[in-house]
């Protein structure tokens, strides 16, 4: 039981490492084309407009709903998530061994490859293909889905009106439990909306 804890604990930590590394990255270092990218995020800001009636941490419900999932289930992986195919429609299995944060960004990261699927060029598609560029640029539209721009603005713009050093200090983490998502995941996300290289985690 320990050890399996522990090698949880060392694949959350891969994972968290994955998804920083392609928040951080430029299109062309991850050998995607700069127009599928700029079409895929798009369309992934677009979809966020399903969550601006509501408050984070936002519900993928309605994206489950979009895109037909059927159902999203947990059960111990090898991975953070899959999606699969069945008699009744498409599902995401998700790895009940992770955080609940980690486990959101799985289901997040599923539905990015849904919208890469509907970015392609008509007759085109990566299903089958286990590509590492694909899989950077699921885990960026993954974060856009669950901190979309708007919403992070929103929390800053709100911030702003209590603004204090603590409060400064504070911003990461309290996005973090806002949004549901890891610390380091947040941080990063609310640098780019902020067009700064780095928020700091204390």
């Amino acid at each position: 039981m320990f050890r399996r804890a522990a090698k949880s604990r060392r694949c959350m930590l891969q994972r968290s490492n994955e998804i920083r590394a392609s928040i951080l990255a430029e299109p062309e270092s991850l050998g995607i084309d700069a127009r599928l990218e700029r079409r895929c995020l798009i369309a992934a800001e677009g979809l966020t407009n399903e969550f601006r009636r509501s408050v984070p941490p936002f519900s993928l419900d309605p994206l489950l709903k979009h895109f037909e999932i059927a159902r999203v289930t947990e059960r111990p992986l090898d991975r953070d998530a899959c999606l699969k195919q069945s008699s009744e429609g498409l599902y995401i299995e998700v790895n009940s061994l992770y955080s609940k944060a980690i486990r959101r960004v799985g289901v997040a990261h599923e539905i990015g490859h849904l919208i890469v699927n509907q970015c392609l060029p008509s007759g085109h598609s990566h299903w089958g293909h286990h590509d590492r560029r694909l899989e950077n640029l699921c885990d960026r539209l993954a974060v856009v889905l669950l901190a979309p721009r708007w919403a992070i603005r929103r929390f800053l713009e709100r911030g702003h009106k209590r603004v204090t050093q603590s409060f400064r200090k504070s911003i990461p983490k309290e996005a973090a439990r806002l949004f549901g998502l890891p610390v380091e995941m947040i941080s990063l996300r609310l640098a780019q909306v902020m067009g700064s290289r780095h928020i700091p985690l204390n």
